[in-house]
């Protein structure tokens, strides 16, 4: 962008500081109405310095919210965080801009002029905006003046903060109470002064009471601020009329889509927006609503978001997206007197920290929090969500390599399971069928076909090909996303050159329970394999019985220590309780991180992008079906290594030297 000398920007919230005025001039003066006349028109349309111009909520941003700032005295490493006005930064130049074209829109000549990094797609406004951001960045002092700004320029203004968990409304509601009384205070009176009806902690409306002929009537503006909060109240916005709506920490919302629909046409009439809503996700603060947050934000215009071309993520499938506040923006230590970002300083100061709590942390988790904590891009942000406990670092730089290299896509093959004419079953190439995504969608969530990454062996042992199996309970179905999920991997063995890797997938849900059974059967038959399903869904014994098939199924294994106590009791598969998954996340995550011969650890030789996707955004409570299933095979693996094991030392014990004649001597 165009620099000049920033400061100018803040020239009326520096002459504040200097006096506590933010003008001598007197009450009922001309130059008092002139002053407040100007900086009014400021507020609303915006101020040029030198030909750089800023928005109008950024200059009411930076000249009237005092905000918490670190403050730094010398040279000194301590520093300390003192009430002040916030200076220029570029990142929040970028976001107030982002935010009016949202709204407004712009001419082509004069968004260029701006010289904004943030490319944006469309410049017609009318749109609302999503926004992902890393930790630290401001952002509810910027969306508390935003809502400020509404209540005090705007009559009859009806702004929502909302929020799934009430502290999170609660935060930003106290910094709209803290900027409004700073103006309500200050000793020479402002225009944007604002007696209140309500004065309630999350709800402040603008007016007063006046008593005319005996009458008592509500005189102001009546614009008024209220916090929402959606954890206990899905329908918290019904009966409101916003013109703003600032949803604070989407990734925490379980029900994030369902509250953008049903806010949506309040702030609608036909084809024209009448508000806009802004949708904020941070980084670390990601639960139940990741899923939502990623749909939305990857997929913008679907919502009537402003769509940006994704110039975050290196590698991606994704050209459109949200806004993004990255660590290297707006970092303090990193900034100069102009207020521009020293972007490769932030970033090799965060590489750096990055690598030590990689060669330090004995915690394999810390390094996964630090970044989704301190982002450089949206992938790092929001596809880890809380409690993975899958090395996500490291699969992300696994995904980031399978979609530079798009020749990696051969490998995986596509088709169907097929009987010739002579009973053998076989495999059918068919390059028009295509795999079920992740997060499953409507129009995909009965497709799904058999993928091949490598063929079985001639005549292959039993038990070297294994296989997971996370099922699914009733026939087509249009209210579950739930899917069949199967994987094929082959065990570890001197005969073969490759081995502890998945070799084969089935992930889909056809029309009958019956049809994906046998798609199932014939691919065991196919690889000579043996399966071990999770069974609290166990339609597949009694179709497996019935096809005297019986013997490709897995007895339950008993080495876990989740299982001595259950009184699950089932011959074939295994339960899947949380006892259990969180025994077995560990032996994934040590299977994922395991080296082979050549020193390559395992999750490099997943191939299946759907399938790393949710390893990414695994946690507890989520549904993710290709993650269960290959959790069933490290499962089988481990069961049928101690099985061998046990069968070993059993020889050795048996040996002639080892008899009760010799033991004593």
């Amino acid at each position: 962008m165009k620099v000049v000398n920033t400061s100018y920007f803040s020239e009326t919230g520096k002459q504040f500081l200097k006096n506590k005025l933010y003008t001598n001039a007197i009450p009922g003066t001309l130059e008092h109405d002139a002053f407040w006349e100007r900086e009014y028109d400021r507020i609303m349309n915006g101020y040029t310095v030198g030909g750089m111009q800023i928005t109008g909520d950024h200059y009411f941003y930076l000249n009237f919210c005092p905000i918490k700032r670190v403050i730094q005295r010398g040279n000194k490493k301590t520093v300390s965080k003192e009430l002040s006005l916030p200076d220029f930064w570029d990142g929040d130049y970028e976001f107030f801009w982002t935010r009016h074209i949202a709204l407004h829109g712009i001419g082509e000549k004069e968004y260029k002029g701006l010289n904004l990094s943030t490319r944006i797609r469309y410049l017609e406004g009318g749109k609302h905006l999503i926004c992902g951001k890393s930790r630290r960045k401001g952002f509810s002092f910027k969306n508390a003046s935003l809502a400020l700004k509404e209540y005090l320029t705007k009559k009859n203004s009806q702004t929502l903060i909302c929020a799934f968990e009430e502290r999170y409304t609660k935060d930003t509601m106290n910094k709209v109470i803290e900027y409004s009384d700073h103006l309500n205070s200050i000793a020479n009176p402002s225009p944007f002064a604002k007696h209140r009806l309500i004065n309630q902690a999350l709800h402040i409306k603008a007016g007063y009471k006046q008593t005319v002929g005996g009458i008592e009537t509500t005189k102001g503006s009546k614009s008024e601020v209220i916090g929402l909060t959606f954890q206990d109240n899905p329908d918290a916005s019904r009966g409101k009329d916003p013109s703003l709506v600032i949803i604070e920490e989407a990734g925490t919302f379980a029900n994030l889509k369902s509250t953008f629909r049903a806010i949506q046409p309040s702030l609608s009439a036909g084809d024209f927006i009448t508000g806009q809503m802004i949708i904020f996700g941070t980084g670390g603060d990601m639960d139940y609503g990741t899923i939502d947050f990623n749909d939305m934000y990857y997929n913008p215009e679907a919502y009537d978001m402003l769509a940006i071309e994704n110039t975050w993520d290196e590698e991606q499938n994704q050209d459109s997206c949200g806004f993004f506040f990255p660590v290297f923006l707006n970092k303090e230590g990193f900034i100069d007197k102009n207020g521009m970002s020293d972007v490769q300083g932030a970033i090799d100061s965060e590489m750096t920290k990055r690598e030590v709590l990689k060669a330090k942390s004995k915690d394999k988790t810390q390094l996964n929090k630090y970044i989704v904590e301190q982002p450089f891009n949206p992938k790092e942000a929001f596809s880890i969500s809380i409690g993975n406990v899958f090395p996500v670092y490291e699969l992300n730089l696994h995904m980031n390599w399978l979609e530079a290299n798009p020749n990696v896509d051969n490998v995986g093959i596509r088709g169907t399971m097929d009987i010739d004419d002579s009973g053998k079953i076989v495999f059918v190439k068919d390059d028009s069928l295509h795999e079920c995504k992740y997060p499953v969608t409507d129009d995909d969530k009965h497709a799904g076909c058999v993928v091949i990454y490598e063929q079985p062996v001639e005549n292959a042992e039993f038990g070297l090909y294994i296989a997971g199996l996370d099922p699914y309970a009733q026939d087509k179905s249009h209210y579950s996303n739930s899917l069949g999920s199967f994987y094929i991997y082959k065990r570890e063995s001197l005969e073969h050159t490759t081995g502890n890797r998945l070799v084969a997938s089935y992930v889909g849900r056809p029309d009958t329970i019956n049809q994906f059974n046998e798609v199932i059967r014939r691919i065991l038959i196919f690889y000579n394999g043996k399966l071990l399903h999770e069974n609290q869904i166990n339609n597949i014994v009694d179709y497996f019985r019935n096809k005297n098939c019986l013997y490709l199924l897995a007895e339950t294994p008993t080495f876990m220590k989740a299982t001595i106590n259950t009184m699950v009791r089932r011959t074939y598969g295994s339960h899947m309780n949380k006892d259990i998954k969180r025994e077995i996340e560990m032996y994934l995550r040590d299977w994922l991180l395991e080296e082979n011969r050549e020193g390559i650890p395992n999750y490099k030789f997943i191939f299946d992008k759907w399938l790393l996707k949710e390893l990414i955004m695994y946690n507890e409570d989520g549904n993710y079906d290709r993650v269960i299933a290959l959790m069933l095979c490290i499962m089988l693996k481990i069961q049928m290594t101690k099985v061998l094991i046990e069968k070993r030392k059993d020889i050795i014990e048996d040996d002639f030297f080892s008899r009760k004649l010799f033991k004593n001597k």
